[in-house]
């Protein structure tokens, strides 16, 4: 596990383009295939206030960014 997660770190530093969502959902799959949790367990090890509080934070963000917010605020 350690292996991947930093080879996963050095094709995100050379390919930046590599969104981070693919590497992550590449991370669960392979969780899943190892067998380290099983496909019965998934809907309970997944916590469905952390995935909808982190899809309203990214989308905030997400917006702010789009509008010039952030700038705004940083300068």
């Amino acid at each position: 596990m350690i292996i991947y997660l930093v080879s996963m770190l050095v094709i995100r530093s050379r390919r930046p383009q590599t969104p981070v969502w693919s590497i992550m959902g590449f991370a669960a799959f392979i969780v899943v295939l190892c067998d380290l949790v099983s496909i019965d367990e998934l809907g309970s090890v997944v916590n469905i206030d952390v995935v909808l509080f982190l899809i309203g934070m990214f989308s905030i963000v997400s917006l702010a960014d789009e509008s010039g917010l952030l700038k705004a605020i940083s300068i």
